[in-house]
């Protein structure tokens, strides 16, 4: 009979041992199991809000490089302006008077200059096109292109076009010049 009491009373132990991982399970699954699952997503969100800050320092790293570009172009701008550009008035006259001279130092003769002028409102800038039908050595006109090109008063060649000759080089240049306006600060 001891040993029938002894069964039974392990039987017990093992039923309410039982009983109690039944009860230890149904308390993981119920309480813990959804507050780990709430873990694991404020984790993910955790990660998300990371990669998002980064993304965000990544884009503000490219905003101040934009920004210190754009402070160098404006700042290059206003040397462009106040520097190599001259005001139409004076530009112009100065431009005509360096022509001039380049025409007597290179020997070529003096021509009959066709002007175009036109305003660029959106730049306040003002462009002389010019025209100048020119004859000459090689050396003197290849000279005169160089000196247009290193001038003080900002000419550009456009193009040029050669016509057929014996003698002489005969050349048109077309030539630009830009001048501001007016005075900009």
């Amino acid at each position: 009979m001891e040993k029938l009491k002894n069964i039974i009373d392990r039987w017990k132990i093992m039923h309410i041992a039982v009983v109690l991982l039944f009860v230890n399970s149904a308390f993981i699954i119920i309480i813990k199991n959804p507050q780990n699952n709430e873990r694991l997503r404020l984790y993910d969100e955790v990660k998300e809000k990371r990669r998002e800050l980064d993304r965000m320092k990544a884009y503000q790293k490219d905003l101040d490089k934009r920004q210190q570009r754009l402070k160098y172009t404006n700042e290059s701008l206003k040397k462009f302006y106040g520097v190599i550009l001259k005001p139409k008035n004076k530009g112009i006259v100065d431009m005509r008077q360096e022509l001039a001279e380049l025409f007597q130092q290179m020997n070529i003769p003096k021509v009959d200059i066709a002007y175009g002028n036109k305003e660029i409102p959106d730049y306040s800038l003002y462009e002389v096109e010019m025209t100048l039908p020119i004859e000459g050595s090689y050396d003197n006109i290849r000279r005169f292109l160089n000196k247009v090109e290193n001038s003080k008063n900002f000419m550009v060649i456009e193009g040029v076009t050669l016509s057929e000759s014996k003698a002489v080089l005969k050349l048109s240049i077309r030539l630009s010049a830009v001048f501001k306006n007016y005075e900009i600060i």
